[in-house]
């Protein structure tokens, strides 16, 4: 459920300021190792699945190059 959650937080970040980052790269920091593979392979999973195709539709849309960094949570803090 929380790889569900965050996946949909990536697609409503990326809906949400869709127009400010057309033809840009946008990095993605996370600290769930699943979230980051399931946006760069997919997910067997059909919810996951449909999640990651709507992230790459709207990458696709507006020309996005979305790129994930998963940082392990114990290096996961602010300074």
């Amino acid at each position: 459920m929380l790889t569900n959650r965050e996946l949909f937080a990536v697609k409503s970040i990326l809906e949400s300021f869709q127009q400010f980052r057309k033809n840009e790269a946008v990095l993605w920091h996370s600290d769930n190792f699943n979230v980051s593979k399931i946006i760069e392979v997919g997910s067997s999973k059909h919810d996951l699945q449909i999640l990651c195709i709507e992230i790459f539709e709207i990458c696709v849309r507006n020309n996005i190059l979305l790129k994930h960094s998963w940082i392990p949570r114990e290096f996961n803090h602010t300074v």
